[in-house]
């Protein structure tokens, strides 16, 4: 029953039809026309010559031209046989069907993951850099401010992404690449490789390089789309379990609800404590010795200016009383409050800096859908979610074409030495 069936498989008028009216059949028998003619002239000259020699040459001849039809027969006859064999499986008599769907397969799964991590990229892009540059009230005049990014860690996730993405990248053009090489294969391996060899195969001299070609041509021809169906097969039935996010990247704590979260509480505790203690002891004395009232730090450097020029340029010996009081214990408590003025004013642009970072801190934090906390983990839990589709992906557009390779130079070095051909192509017999 199974010989019945290629039988008629073998004899499909359609399939028959498909394989010659795409170029290489007309072609090949022209090239084995030339074989059997120059084997007929061996023959000729032969009988006139009356040369046994040039018999038996001619005779040897004949058995490489019956070979190289032997080989178009047999080339048509598995052709026609694949053919109809897709023909039933894919509703296509092509036989690069088959490998063609391995590469459509993989360029869909790449450009699809592509899109996908290229949004996220985007979107885990723009929450990193949320923020938002606020000046500080208080030393306003310094031009002093602060820049808040309460997600900036997420960049780091977003660079990993950014690694992925160039790695879609690098296996998309590697399937580009060995589409390419089926469209290649598909129209020159059969309609420009095989006539040349036939026809240098029938020649002594070139009949070495002849032989080399018809192996490149079948190798290429039949067994390359076969390996690659060979890897789709090996993608199809291997599946790996989706990621599970470790529980520890995730705290119920973290959720929104209080105005300042546990964690939150926790980094600006010290603070709060060190601002409450700070009050009592850069507090400025309330008079000083003489029973007045401290000034401002631009008073007390007046007054201090005034007592100079008075002693110094106005100075009346007569008179030593000039209006201004240049007591030196004065002068010192004056420039004790005005040190104790200055330290309070960079308490207070301490004091204000920090409850204005808590304030809006606390404002982009419940404004914000999710804590910063669950930003973190569904960033995670994206990466590692595109992380092993790109795993398989990357064994099966990097490391896979390795295997097809070998597969290819195998059957063509099995061909090319049963045809007397060259085994050694482009050096890779050494790998092979």
């Amino acid at each position: 029953m199974m010989l019945e069936s290629l039988a008629l498989l073998a004899l499909d008028p359609a399939a028959i039809a498909y394989n010659f009216a795409n170029g290489w059949g007309p072609i090949a028998l022209i090239a084995l026309a030339v074989s059997f003619i120059t084997t007929a002239l061996s023959f000729m000259f032969s009988d006139v010559l009356n040369s046994p020699e040039l018999k038996a040459w001619a005779k040897n001849e004949l058995n490489e031209a019956l070979i190289s039809g032997f080989l178009v027969i047999s080339l048509l006859t598995l052709l026609t046989i694949s053919s109809s064999l897709i023909q039933g499986m894919t509703g296509s008599n092509d036989h690069f069907a088959l490998g063609r769907e391995y590469l459509e397969f993989m360029h869909t799964r790449l450009r699809t993951l592509y899109y996908s991590m290229l949004w996220k990229d985007f979107y885990i892009g723009i929450i990193s850099s949320m923020g938002m540059s606020v000046p500080v009230p208080e030393p306003g005049i310094l031009n002093i401010g602060m820049q808040l990014q309460p997600l900036l860690g997420l960049m780091q996730i977003n660079n990993a992404l950014t690694l992925l993405l160039d790695s879609v990248a690098v296996m998309e053009v590697s399937i580009v690449a060995q589409q390419a090489i089926l469209d290649f294969v598909r129209d020159y391996a059969l309609l420009v490789f095989l006539p040349i060899g036939l026809t240098l195969r029938a020649f002594v001299l070139t009949r070495k390089v002849g032989s080399t070609l018809i192996a490149v041509a079948v190798a290429m021809a039949l067994v390359y789309p076969l390996a690659l169906y060979l890897n789709l097969q090996i993608i199809e039935n291997t599946s790996m379990a989706p990621h599970q996010v470790n529980p520890y990247f995730y705290n119920e704590s973290y959720k929104k609800g209080s105005v300042l979260t546990d964690t939150q509480k926790g980094v600006f505790g010290g603070l709060n404590l060190e601002l409450s203690q700070s009050d009592s002891i850069l507090k400025p004395s309330d008079s000083c010795p003489d029973g007045t009232s401290p000034v401002s730090t631009s008073d007390s450097i007046a007054g201090l200016r005034s007592c100079f020029v008075k002693q110094v340029v106005e100075y009346d010996p007569y008179n030593k009383n000039s209006g201004v009081n240049c007591d030196p214990s004065f002068y010192s408590c004056k420039l004790a409050a005005a040190y104790s003025n200055a330290k309070m004013f960079m308490k207070n642009i301490y004091v204000k800096s920090v409850t204005f970072f808590k304030t809006m801190y606390t404002f982009i934090s419940n404004f914000m859908f999710f804590s910063p906390a669950d930003y973190a983990n569904m960033a995670y839990a994206s990466l590692m979610t595109d992380l092993d589709p790109v795993m398989q992906l990357m064994v099966a557009a990097v490391l896979l074409p390795f295997l097809d390779i070998i597969i290819v130079v195998t059957f063509f070095r099995s061909i090319s030495l049963t045809l007397g051909g060259e085994a050694q192509l482009f050096g890779m017999q050494k790998y092979v």
